[in-house]
């Protein structure tokens, strides 16, 4: 139920040793098969650990009917019931952490399951299928973790110097949330501004995180991705895509940049050589200059 699930019937066997092919035993398995085709069952769940073999082995025996086992449902409910964009990051860590560790047999099945109990997270999406793939992408979460933690202990630091709008969006759904492209972002206010936004005397907004770092009160200065905004870094296979994302808060910025002649790229000089390095962008510039030959910039 917790799954979200309906149980139809439960089934127990009495053994002195589990059975290596199929946990249950032939005898049971054929028992079980006939239970799943009389009742238009879709999934058996066991409350056992089984091998990704035992899983391959029963799936082949019982037809189309996916299996999971205790700790596939485990990590399926607290999927099902992560709220924040963090709880969701540290499902799909685990979820990984999982499957790696038996990915030998297991990936065969993966290609047979749909939504649902056992498929939620990862397999929602395509699930990678081989170790490669799957370390990359548990790789990239690890480090959105790290970004995420970071932001919460210069929350600490910062909480009372943020507008009460700002500590209600953090209290809400935390310092991070999934925007419109399923990237993950520090939370916003109303739309708009950055929950970690201030302004100054003269009205110019400021970065309570970077404030604070200054100042010497927190280790951490503000995210990279902060710095390079609206310019967005996207994982593209192993290469890493640089896209310009033209938000509708960031109007005023792009008319005064087409009014004094400023590239985007121009403009986010220091952060794309902090990120990629002087040769990556005397490349960039070369590219530009050749686009703008072509009437193309």
């Amino acid at each position: 139920d917790t799954a979200g699930g309906e149980e139809f019937a439960r089934m127990i066997q009495v053994k002195e040793s589990f059975d290596p092919r199929t946990c249950i035993g032939s005898g049971k398995v054929e028992e079980l098969k006939t239970l799943v085709e009389n009742n238009d069952i879709s999934l058996v769940i066991f409350d056992f650990e089984l091998s990704p073999a035992q899983i391959r082995n029963l799936e082949d025996a019982l037809g189309d009917v996916s299996v999971i086992d205790r700790c596939m449902l485990i990590l399926d409910i607290f999927a099902a019931h992560a709220v924040t964009s963090e709880g969701k990051l540290q499902v799909e860590l685990a979820q990984l952490q999982y499957y790696l560790t038996r990915l030998t047999g297991y990936f065969v099945n993966l290609s047979r399951l749909g939504g649902g109990i056992g498929t939620r997270g990862p397999g929602e999406t395509k699930l990678e299928s081989d170790r490669r793939h799957i370390m990359r992408r548990m790789h990239a979460l690890q480090e959105q973790m790290e970004e995420v933690e970071k932001r919460e202990e210069a929350l600490e630091v910062v909480e009372d110097e943020m507008t009460p709008e700002a500590r209600a969006v953090v209290e809400e759904q935390g310092v991070v949330y999934n925007d419109r492209d399923g990237d993950l972002v520090t939370s916003i206010v109303n739309g708009k501004d950055c929950v970690f936004a201030s302004h100054d005397e003269n009205g110019c907004c400021i970065c309570l995180i970077e404030k604070a770092y200054r100042e010497g009160r927190t280790p951490w200065r503000k995210p990279i991705s902060c710095y390079l905004y609206p310019v967005r870094l996207r994982k593209v296979g192993d290469f890493v895509g640089v896209n310009l994302h033209k938000w509708d808060v960031c109007s005023s910025a792009f008319i005064k940049g087409r009014r004094k002649g400023v590239k985007a790229y121009e403009f986010l000089k220091e952060p794309l050589i902090e990120r990629f390095g002087e040769e990556w962008y005397k490349e960039l510039l070369l590219v530009a200059e050749e686009l703008k030959k072509q009437n193309m910039l």
